[in-house]
């Protein structure tokens, strides 16, 4: 009911609304007029989108895998499953010219199977000193997956001329490597 009252006047109001073009026009003029006065002046929205910029990505990876000893029953198999879901977050800031700073942020989050015994991945002759191990201290001999945050990159870069100086947590490419 509301909407068919709100169409009625809408198509009630068209007329006049037709004849207020010039006004229009005018509204428009005077909008340009205030924008181009605003271009001279500085706003911190337009710095921020100039010289800020993210990207990143999302990544999941779903395993089903069978471990012969993940089992109550010594000789059969287990089958697990392990979902892992990572969000990569780049920022990159660039406050002047030849000045730059970057930051990667890594968030992971792990589900289903992700806690592991050192005996169901290392081979049968290794059961032994795992057992001694174990004796002394059972958390050594059990891995957990923990959800984790964390920094991958944070560094500064200043390029001046033809000298360009790094500074911060990074990885450093030693040159090409070949295989054949």
């Amino acid at each position: 009911m509301r909407s068919l009252l709100l169409a009625a006047l809408v198509l009630a109001a068209a007329p006049a609304l037709a004849e207020e073009e010039e006004w229009d026009d005018v509204a428009d003029e005077e909008w340009d007029d205030e924008a181009e006065e605003e271009e001279g002046n500085f706003a911190l929205t337009d710095w921020i989108g100039d010289h800020l910029s993210f990207g990143g990505y999302y990544e999941n990876q779903f395993s089903i895998f069978a471990l012969p000893r993940h089992t109550a029953d010594p000789g059969g198999w287990s089958v697990d499953v392990m979902d892992v879901n990572k969000l990569r977050l780049d920022l990159q800031a660039r406050p002047l010219e030849g000045f730059s700073a970057d930051a990667d942020v890594v968030l992971r989050s792990f589900h289903g199977t992700t806690k592991f015994h050192l005996v169901d991945m290392l081979p049968r002759k290794f059961e032994a000193d795992i057992a001694i191990i174990e004796a002394i201290d059972p958390s050594l001999v059990i891995y957990r997956l923990e959800n984790e945050i964390y920094l991958d990159n944070a560094y500064l870069t200043a390029h001046v001329r033809s000298v360009r100086l790094r500074v911060g947590k990074q990885q450093i490419r030693f040159g090409s490597g070949y295989l054949w």
